[in-house]
């Protein structure tokens, strides 16, 4: 996750060459990568990452010595982090 969010920073600061040419495109030379290509990269890794956190305690709660109907309960209060 910090690698991610370090590669976030960079690739959103640095989308465009010069930098300032993200918010005034009349600078001459000026080149951006695909912002679109860009925005739903991030936002399939952080669906990714999103369902990842909500899935790892499902396994954690497998080893627990806890009574089926516990269990259950207990992933259905972790599970209201979804919403």
């Amino acid at each position: 996750m910090i690698l991610y969010g370090i590669e976030t920073f960079f690739t959103n600061v640095f989308a465009c060459w010069p930098v300032a040419f993200y918010w005034d495109s009349t600078i001459p030379d000026g080149k951006c990568i695909n912002k679109t290509i860009l925005g739903f990269t991030n936002a399939g890794i952080t669906i990714l990452t999103d369902v990842m956190i909500l899935v790892l305690p499902i396994f954690i709660l497998k080893g627990l010595l806890l009574p089926r109907r516990q269990k259950i309960g207990v992933s259905l209060v972790l599970s209201l982090g979804g919403l």
